[in-house]
This record gives C-alpha cells, sequence and structure tokens, in this order.
C-alpha cells in the first residue's frame, strides 16, 4: 500500500469510527500537530498513539461532524497532503461550521510520524463561543 493509501483508508476509517484502523498505521511516537487557539479542544500539539487517542476523543466529544470529505490527495516521496471540507456543529453550543481543511503527512517505513492540521481556526472557534 503506498503511503497515499494509507492515508485515503485513515479518513475512510475515521468516516466509519474505526480509530483502531487509524492507530494501527501511525508510530508509536507520532507528533499530531493542530495549531489554534485553546478554545477549539482538539488544539494543540499531541504526541505519540496516546496523544492520537486524546485528540480524536477532543474531537468527539466536543463536535459532531455532518460531513467530513477528503477531496485532494497529493504523494511525493515521504509525504502526502490532503485536503477537504468538514461541515460540523459544536456540542456545547449547537452551532454550526463549515472548515476547509489541509493535513501534511509525513510516513517513515510505511508509518505516519507526523501529521500537521490546517484549519480555517476562526470558523471554528467562532462555533465555540457563547
Amino acid at each position: 500500500m503506498t503511503n497515499k493509501e494509507t492515508v485515503q483508508q485513515m479518513y475512510a476509517d475515521f468516516g466509519q469510527g474505526n480509530i483502531t484502523g487509524i492507530l494501527n498505521v501511525i508510530s508509536d511516537d507520532i507528533i499530531w500537530d493542530t495549531p489554534g487557539p485553546r478554545l477549539i479542544p482538539w488544539a494543540g500539539v499531541r504526541r505519540g498513539k496516546a496523544g492520537a487517542i486524546d485528540f480524536f476523543q477532543q474531537v468527539g466529544s466536543s463536535t459532531t461532524y455532518e460531513k467530513f470529505e477528503p477531496q485532494t490527495f497529493i504523494e511525493e516521496a515521504d509525504t502526502v497532503v490532503a485536503s477537504g471540507v468538514g461541515h460540523f456543529t459544536t456540542k456545547t453550543t449547537g452551532k454550526k461550521g463549515i472548515s476547509p481543511w489541509i493535513m501534511v503527512w509525513t510516513f517513515k517505513d510505511g508509518v505516519a510520524t507526523q501529521v500537521k492540521n490546517h484549519w480555517d481556526t476562526y470558523a471554528i472557534a467562532e462555533t465555540f463561543m457563547l
């Protein structure tokens, strides 16, 4: 499986709620970097599989996705860039939001060692404000 196919499968797993499938293809010491203000529960840098699990728990406990659509995948060497859009509702406020996203995945020996998530953090943060 190419790195691009691995990333495509990770997004399919996310859509099916199969977080274990994602954990199986990331390194034990992955760096999971999601820039953004503290207002966004899943923003920040997390390390290792425990950090990835925390990321998914924060996303799941605070947000419901009506649509999470990967649209483009570009692979070069050990890097895969994925872009798409998310339509979501923030659970605490009930506010709906839409954010385009770009995620840059780095691989070594067939497993993801780093991901940097770029979102429209302003659009997301607005949905957390009362």
